[in-house]
């Protein structure tokens, strides 16, 4: 009885723990959310600074011999359909050549990267897993994903058929700053608020 209690203790904690870090993750995506809508020129300057990091990081892997080459080109590869996304940036097309080239890319990047790391017969230290994937693989696609919501700075064109009104902007919110602010909204509502002095 005594393994028991431990046992709903330590499943109790593992649940308050995994939902503290969901809503510091929800808090942090939120605000990166608002930085990128805000300096969408400033975001596609990084964003285009990181591919060509990232790209320079797969052939210097790739010529230490650290990664094999078909990894390091599948690297380089998506970060170029990477770079055709922020042609028109912070616009995203679904089905553009650049859309299509780096979704697919992206996951055999991750495929065959994750077959290399557990395949080899050489022992691979975790940090040198952990920091490809975070700085080689997982980065830049991040970022975007992130930036989806920084097409919403932009102003009303005359085919959209929505006036302008005069006084105050009207804003509306889509991609994943309306997830992050509809999650905001429930934890709000969820959560006690202290009243704020006057």
């Amino acid at each position: 009885s005594q393994s028991m209690l431990w046992l709903v203790l330590s499943w109790l904690s593992f649940v308050l723990s995994a939902a503290f870090v969901v809503v510091c993750l929800a808090a942090g995506l939120f605000y990166f959310a608002e930085l990128v809508e805000e300096y969408s020129v400033a975001t596609k300057r990084i964003l285009t600074a990181a591919v060509l990091v990232c790209g320079i990081l797969n052939i210097l892997l790739s010529i230490t011999g650290s990664i094999p080459w078909s990894v390091g080109l599948l690297g380089i590869v998506a970060h170029l359909g990477y770079h055709l996304l922020l042609q028109n940036f912070p616009f995203f097309d679904l089905t553009s050549a650049g859309f299509i080239v780096s979704a697919v890319s992206f996951c055999l990047h991750n495929y065959f990267t994750f077959g290399h790391f557990t395949n080899t017969r050489v022992f691979i230290p975790f940090d040198h897993v952990y920091s490809y994937f975070i700085l080689c693989v997982w980065l830049v696609p991040f970022a975007l994903f992130i930036s989806l919501s920084a097409n919403e700075n932009v102003l009303p064109t005359e085919s959209s058929g929505a006036a302008p009104h005069s006084g105050h902007r009207n804003r509306r919110q889509g991609g994943l700053l309306a997830v992050l602010s509809y999650v905001r909204a429930k934890a709000d509502a969820l959560l006690p608020i202290r009243s704020k002095s006057v």
